[in-house]
């Protein structure tokens, strides 16, 4: 359930098993967070990685797929299926929480509050705009430039001492920090935001506590997604040969992650799981 990258991986590979595959997906087209994720500035390419998998399920027999097909609990208690993998994606929080934290941001809703979901679908912000990244990955980034193609006055405002801090790691921060200076982005470093009311949005900074208060049309919170996990926890209170949770759904993380566990679930699916050494291949422990 699901033709994310998760879903459509471990499809393709159960498939080249030989199993018989059923692939239910609740949009019109395949790709999940792909389809979205390539829209935005610079990442076309990425949309390959749903591309590849499509083609090559579509030229195999023993592989049925439904589109715009939403799946619900009783559907799939119905149809009898005995082995289930979900791969239901997640959602962006839009209630600031995040591995900083747990707790929700303050807000009197004075100004308005997107999440990326909201952008790659086309619901876009106006006027002052601040994008405020906790992700420090890729995602915050592109957001500030769509928006700014979209005529917004960005900020872009991280926790972190860096833009995108999190890709020094891809060899990419000081590209994406150039990239957003290009744009005539706003930068603002070592800020965590505390609240928001009153049309304004309040900040420290993260070394000295000193609070600043700001004023935005709209605020595209970064923080962290949410397993769609609802229709896996309906499920597993029956009775299943199999079933489980693959991809977002299970841990958000990179396309790469969703990937890697897609083909994972599918290799192990029928095998004896109990050996310890699929942890190890899997660490690169040498």
């Amino acid at each position: 359930v699901g033709a994310g990258p998760a879903g459509l991986e471990c499809a393709h590979t159960l498939a080249k098993r030989g199993y018989d595959i059923v692939l239910a997906e609740k949009n019109k087209h395949a790709g999940g967070r792909v389809l979205l994720e390539s829209q935005m500035p610079g990442l076309a390419e990425w949309k390959r990685v749903v591309d590849y998998r499509v083609n090559a399920l579509q030229q195999m027999a023993n592989v049925t797929m439904y589109f715009d097909n939403k799946i619900a609990s009783d559907d799939l208690l119905d149809l009898g299926f005995d082995n289930i993998f979900i791969a239901t994606g997640a959602h962006w929080k839009g209630n600031g929480q995040s591995r900083l934290g747990r707790a929700k941001l303050k807000t009197d809703n004075t100004v308005k509050i997107f999440t990326p979901d909201d952008i790659m679908l086309g619901q876009m912000p106006h006027g002052k705009v601040l994008v405020y990244d906790l992700d420090n990955y890729y995602m915050a980034s592109v957001i500030a430039e769509k928006c700014q193609q979209f005529a917004c006055d960005v900020t872009y405002m991280t926790n972190a001492a860096k833009v995108s801090s999190w890709t020094d790691n891809t060899l990419e921060q000081l590209r994406i920090h150039k990239r957003l200076l290009s744009k005539q982005i706003r930068i603002s470093l070592n800020q965590l935001i505390t609240e928001i009311s009153h049309n304004h949005i309040i900040h420290q900074e993260v070394y000295s506590g000193q609070e600043i208060h700001a004023v935005y049309d709209a605020v595209v919170l970064v923080t962290e997604r949410q397993p769609n996990d609802e229709l896996f926890t309906a499920l597993k209170k029956h009775h299943f040969k199999h079933i489980s949770l693959i991809g977002d759904a299970y841990a958000p993380g990179l396309i790469a992650q969703a990937v890697h566990s897609g083909h994972l679930q599918a290799r192990l699916f029928g095998e004896d799981n109990t050996n310890a050494a699929n942890f190890y291949r899997d660490k690169g422990l040498y």
